[in-house]
């Protein structure tokens, strides 16, 4: 995702300027080279360095679905791949990233994720769950200040928004009526066990606007991600901020 799990409205994003070409085969195969060029910001000139190249595939193995990406992005070599299985009423998703780091070197990311909806007293509910590995992270990090050049690169381009290694996702969405909807999500940080409790309410007024109300709240300790982490060189503890959210929107 583009977004930082704790971003609410997620409208918009700026983009990036990329060269793009697909191509879809008679068996359902879909094939895309991306090429997105970046300027040096000392000489101006569009540098491989800054730079994003890749193929990313979404093709079918023995029925199965498989999403392959390879290329360099930012000058680190990288290839991931994923797929999804369907049991019952459950769908399960795997993805991996192996990613060549200028300071770290190569390592090994991973996520997997379930989810599943149902209907429960004439309401669509739908739960999912996700782990995910953050290899580039040290797990006892316990200061700002300690954060490898690897992992503040991929924070400073919005490659990646968590600071250590373990973590488990849980979100439910429920459909209170036709118009609205009430999504609470827990966000466990399984390394210092800090937690991250973010939920909206959204309803529809019309057919071109709706009303959110949203809220982010840590009850964990300071000294933990999202409790507080330590900028030993302020010796203040830094965290996200708590938030509440309300917002109107209206298209035009």
């Amino acid at each position: 995702s583009p977004f930082s799990f704790s971003q609410i409205d997620q409208e918009y994003k700026a983009g990036s300027d990329m060269l793009y070409s697909q191509y879809l085969d008679q068996q359902g195969n879909d094939y895309a080279l991306i090429w997105v060029p970046r300027r040096n910001i000392s000489t101006s000139e569009i540098d491989s360095n800054n730079s994003s190249l890749l193929f990313n595939s979404h093709i079918y193995l023995a029925g199965v679905p498989m999403n392959l990406l390879f290329g360099q992005d930012r000058g680190e070599n990288l290839f991931a791949a994923g797929s999804s299985l369907d049991i019952a009423d459950w769908t399960f998703q795997g993805e991996f990233l192996l990613r060549d780091y200028s300071y770290s070197g190569k390592k090994l990311s991973w996520l997997i994720n379930s989810q599943s909806s149902w209907v429960w007293q004439n309401h669509n509910i739908s739960f999912a769950m996700e782990y995910f590995y953050n290899a580039v992270a040290d797990k006892n990090l316990n200061a700002l200040e300690q954060i490898n050049p690897d992992l503040q690169k991929l924070i400073k381009n919005a490659q990646l928004f968590t600071l250590k290694q373990n973590y488990l996702a849980l979100n439910l969405r429920i459909d209170l009526s036709e118009l609205s909807t009430f999504t609470p999500t827990l966000i466990q940080n399984l390394d210092d066990n800090s937690l991250l409790i973010v939920a909206s309410y959204q309803k529809s007024l019309a057919d071109n606007s709706l009303m959110l109300l949203s809220i982010i709240y840590s009850p964990s300790d300071k000294g933990s991600e999202f409790g507080g982490m330590l900028s030993s060189g302020s010796n203040r503890y830094l965290a996200a901020s708590q938030t509440i959210l309300f917002e109107l929107r209206q298209y035009f």
